[in-house]
């Protein structure tokens, strides 16, 4: 990555953490078309628009493209249930967090596993 691209998302971050949305996902989506550091580009968008946001239908692709582009990513995964979860695609989420614990250990999947089953 070159000193203006970490530029870039050094300052995309720091507006996303500032509650410029808007800002940084301009930032965001410039950086995305670069190709650098994709699977966390596209994340970071996708989370933006569905926890800052609260932009389901827009982040929706970001979070599938960041679990297919880092399948191993704890966060990414995680996105993807929240968002499919309450989207009312309940099965798609359970299928995400099924792919995700069949390779991989989570705590907090083992967390949200043990409040639904409190419930």
């Amino acid at each position: 990555m070159s000193q203006d691209e970490e530029w870039f998302e050094e300052q995309a971050l720091t507006l996303r953490s500032d509650g410029h949305y808007d800002e940084a996902l301009e930032i965001l989506y410039r950086l995305e078309k670069t190709g650098i550091h994709r699977a966390a580009i596209v994340g970071v968008i996708g989370a933006t628009l569905y926890y800052m946001k609260e932009d389901i239908t827009l982040a929706m692709p970001y979070l599938r493209e960041a679990v297919l582009l880092s399948p191993r990513s704890e966060r990414a995964s995680l996105a993807l249930f929240h968002a499919l979860f309450e989207s009312g695609e309940i099965d798609a989420a359970f299928d995400e967090m099924r792919r995700y614990l069949k390779d991989n250990e989570s705590p907090e999947y083992r967390r949200l596993l043990a409040d639904m089953n409190s419930e």
